[in-house]
């Protein structure tokens, strides 16, 4: 039915067909009708339908040929429509190993796009990236956008960008050093199943600092929680 529907006038309709045809749920598996699905949704300005077909031809998976053109073309048209996740996902272009050689400048401002329309991830990613440079407005936006992606909005955050910030935070890079906000940080991290998390804080309680109160018994129970998850 949702396939009848998809058209100009119900053009989530084709996305939500699409992904039908594309596992197979609900239906029998049909690639080439999910990528016509999706094509039909982009042209008539569904964004989702765009990224959706855009990441299949940037993986080349599902039986799709990789076509980075195509990929570029149709995430960028989502990215342009404040679809994050295309931004993300079109910033990879420009990146190892889809890119011959990195073009950072212009993956960060795919990114920075991705992040602004709250896809957490891309600020996660573009943290990560600005992270090690030695230069001091590098690492302070390094800070800025693991901060971004840690608080996220609602209860929708990236939680590796919360210990990443606490490892920025414990060591006094991009910002002053902060222990008991690197604390907080690795504990939220730790909250949502972010082993890392859980083993800085445990290893931060074991020694305490400046603002952090050593405490054994808490920091063997955070390092138990890591140890026992395989971490």
């Amino acid at each position: 039915a949702l396939a009848e529907r998809c058209g100009p006038d119900h053009a989530d309709a084709c996305a939500q067909a699409g992904v039908a045809y594309e596992s197979g749920t609900g239906v029998t598996a049909d690639v080439p009708r999910a990528v016509d699905l999706y094509r039909r949704g982009c042209a008539a300005h569904h964004a989702e339908s765009c990224r959706r077909i855009g990441v299949m031809f940037l993986e080349g998976t599902s039986g799709v040929t990789q076509d980075r053109t195509q990929a570029r073309v149709n995430l960028q048209t989502a990215c342009e429509a404040h679809d994050g996740e295309a931004c993300f996902q079109l910033a990879r272009l420009f990146e190892r190993p889809l890119a011959v050689t990195d073009d950072f400048v212009t993956a960060r401002r795919w990114l920075e796009r991705g992040c602004t329309a709250q896809y957490w991830e891309a600020c996660t990613h573009l943290g990560e990236a600005l992270a090690p440079s030695d230069g001091d407005r590098e690492r302070a936006d390094a800070v800025r956008f693991f901060t971004s992606a840690c608080q996220g909005h609602g209860t929708s955050l990236d939680p590796p960008a919360c210990w990443m910030l606490g490892d920025m935070l414990a060591e006094g890079r991009g910002a002053s050093q902060d222990l008991a906000r690197a604390s907080r940080m690795y504990e939220r991290a730790c909250q949502h199943d972010e082993l890392d998390g859980c083993e800085r804080l445990g290893a931060l309680l074991a020694e305490g600092g400046t603002g952090v109160r050593a405490d054994p018994t808490r920091a063997r129970r955070f390092l138990t929680q890591a140890c026992e998850a395989g971490e």
